[in-house]
């Protein structure tokens, strides 16, 4: 199990990848605050990063098809975002735009209506991006190698790349 969050309820969510392709029989698990172990969703092959929405619910991508899904909170997933390469970490900005980085380098931007467009472009990563703000807007990304000496950019809300 992977990359958890946590929603405003305190329950914590892990997805459960599985192998390239594989469909497992549970995507992503919750977990409630008293410990609570319940299958959530169950229909997304490779779940890889998750994020809460400013609509306050789950968004998780899928290294498999390339899609970002919107998960309701009875946890049926609907496609919100499609061709997003090999989707990987996951973000929002304050103003509701989700972020998606790909394994090939592309760090795309998705608005409201789920149409994304280039943001920036990365190095390609044999791993995964992973994506966090700072509270000016600047959108943090890593992506790790076989190297051992990755570095950590930084795009501005204007999409220049600082490493």
């Amino acid at each position: 199990m992977a990359n958890p969050l946590l929603d405003e309820a305190g329950n914590l969510y892990v997805t459960l990848s599985g192998s390239r392709g594989q469909k497992v029989p549970v995507s992503v698990y919750k977990i409630s605050p008293r410990g609570i172990l319940t299958p959530f969703v169950r229909d997304i092959v490779n779940p890889t990063g998750m994020a809460l929405g400013p609509d306050g619910e789950v968004y998780i991508s899928s290294r498999f098809d390339g899609q970002v899904y919107r998960v309701s909170a009875d946890g049926t997933a609907t496609v919100f975002a499609r061709n997003l390469g090999v989707a990987t970490g996951i973000a929002f900005d304050r103003q509701g735009y989700l972020y998606v980085g790909d394994r090939e380098g592309t760090v795309y931007r998705v608005n409201r209506e789920g149409v994304a467009t280039v943001f920036a472009t990365l190095a390609p990563s044999v791993a995964a991006f992973h994506l966090a703000f700072d509270a000016h807007g600047d959108l943090y990304v890593t992506n790790p190698s076989m190297s051992g000496y990755d570095a950590i950019h930084r795009i501005t809300p204007d999409g220049e790349v600082q490493t």
